[in-house]
């Protein structure tokens, strides 16, 4: 019963921190038929979570369910660019505009996106939407990044030049002196 009508709702809208708790503990209730009380359990939650083959229940993991869905809405962000949903363009602006300061200078336009390129997103700016910052953590968590199955030209065009993951430390510090600024504002490099 709680997979059912709880997953559907992840998948679109996330689930805050408390609703989660909240279900955690009404499954920790009726499996232990606790009814309200607070008794220590006589086997872990996490052992009745297991498998059958393993000793336990198969008992629905609401956490790791939660974390699934963030994954397969991270799958739908990082579609090719002619695939993507409108969603993830959306997604694109609001990960731009709350990038960690530090990256934002070379500025905002040029920040495509964290999972391509090598910046981190403040995920605890104000009006952030909950299911872009657990799909964010979620990538993070698990290391998301995008992996051509084949590298032609027209990818590498399109990857972005500013905080390219292969970029060696010492120069990111040239990307705010004059020489950076010179290459976005008069030549408008952008991409490799």
């Amino acid at each position: 019963m709680v997979g059912g009508y709880t997953q559907y709702l992840v998948k679109v809208q996330g689930m805050s921190e408390s609703t989660l708790r909240a279900l955690e503990k009404a499954v920790d209730d009726f499996v232990y038929a606790k009814k309200g009380e607070k008794k220590a359990n006589a086997v872990g939650i996490e052992v009745l979570q297991y498998p059958y083959p393993d000793g336990g229940l198969n008992l629905l993991n609401l956490r790791f369910r939660n974390e699934a869905a963030a994954l397969t809405n991270l799958g739908e962000y990082l579609k090719p660019p002619g695939e993507r949903p409108f969603w993830a363009y959306l997604a694109d602006q609001i990960y731009r505009h709350t990038a960690v300061r530090r990256f934002t200078n070379i500025g905002i336009d040029f920040l495509i996106n964290p999972f391509i390129q090598h910046w981190d997103v403040y995920t605890g700016a104000p009006g952030t939407p909950l299911i872009l910052r657990r799909m964010y953590y979620a990538g993070r968590r698990y290391g998301a990044r995008v992996i051509p199955m084949e590298i032609t030209s027209a990818i590498c065009e399109m990857m972005p030049y500013w905080w390219h993951p292969a970029t060696k430390s010492e120069l990111v510090s040239i990307y705010s002196d004059k020489w950076g600024r010179c290459l976005r504002q008069t030549h408008g490099i952008s991409t490799v």
